[in-house]
């Protein structure tokens, strides 16, 4: 897809995203819009926000929050994947 004067146009696009309604629509609409286009590449972004270093006793809490952090991330990110595949993206795009 080029637009008018010839110029390419970049077909990237990061989406962050959370487990939010907000973020699962944004999803929707992006697969809504530019799921059966062709050439677009969809990065999602999540980025976790740790608690202050005081917020855990232990290093082991820390560790065993991250983690269970990071295997709930994981399945919305998945999820989120899946749901652009869905809508028309090629898999890899995503």
């Amino acid at each position: 897809m080029e637009p008018l004067g010839g110029t390419p146009f970049n077909r990237n696009i990061l989406l962050a995203v959370d487990e939010s309604e907000n973020a699962r629509r944004a999803v929707a609409y992006v697969g809504f819009l530019l799921g059966r286009a062709e050439g677009f590449r969809v990065t999602l972004l999540h980025v976790i926000s740790l608690p202050e270093e005081d917020y855990f006793e232990r290093a082991e809490q820390k560790d065993a929050w991250l983690e269970d952090y990071r295997r709930k991330a994981g399945a919305f990110l998945e999820r989120y994947r899946g749901e652009l595949i869905a809508a028309g993206f090629d898999g890899s795009m995503v």
